[in-house]
């Protein structure tokens, strides 16, 4: 199993943090490759919902697996070319601001 993490330091509360992260609306604003997301089956921030995002050919559905306001995050993707992974987001207070720390971790078939 990979394992990817990102951190970034945000100039802003984790509250506003979390509704730009948890907004599906909002992906495009902060994702690149021109994402579209389409079949969206509740809000961004509640467990269970689902939704898919799609770049050119390619369709990923994701499922919101966790959702502990403002601080956790944890949602599974069936990505392209048979990639599964979750992605595991912590919000942490830091400095006046919130320090935002990401990690991806394959977790079934695909490379």
């Amino acid at each position: 199993m990979a394992t990817h993490r990102y951190s970034i330091w945000i100039d802003a509360k984790p509250e506003l943090v979390w509704e730009t992260f948890t907004e599906l609306d909002r992906i495009p604003e902060w994702q690149t490759g021109g994402p579209v997301v389409t079949d969206v089956s509740g809000r961004g921030d509640v467990a269970g919902t689902t939704y898919a995002v799609r770049r050119g050919p390619g369709v990923a559905h994701t499922t919101v697996l966790e959702a502990i306001r403002p601080s956790r995050y944890r949602s599974r993707t069936d990505a392209y070319l048979g990639l599964w992974f979750d992605t595991i987001a912590h919000l942490v207070p830091e400095n006046g601001g919130t320090r935002l720390d990401l990690e991806a971790r394959r977790t079934g078939r695909g490379g």
